[in-house]
């Protein structure tokens, strides 16, 4: 018996739609998961916040890196070779 592929219908919140801007990215593994937290710094200020926390398996973010490095290359094909960032100093993170 053939499998019926089903198309799934993906709603974005539109509090999720305006987006969060993101300059620094932490991340933690444990043996089950990648535990990635997005913040923003401000470098005049010396200070910074995690916006975000996204929490993954393993293997999702296997996938993520595979599809993150096809954009890539297909936008560097368009605009150009994208110059790595500089490597920021430690950066001391704290809980609230």
């Amino acid at each position: 018996m053939a499998e019926e592929k089903r198309e799934i219908q993906i709603r974005i919140p539109d509090d999720v739609l305006k987006g969060r801007y993101a300059n620094i990215v932490r991340i933690d593994t444990t043996r089950e998961e990648f535990i990635m937290d997005f913040g923003v710094i401000n470098p005049q200020q010396g200070t910074g916040i995690v916006t975000e926390r996204i929490i993954m398996n393993p293997a999702h973010v296997k996938r993520m890196i595979e599809v993150l490095n096809r954009v890539m290359q297909g936008y560097e094909k368009s605009h150009g070779t994208v110059a790595p960032a500089e490597q920021q100093k430690e950066i001391g993170f704290t809980t609230a």
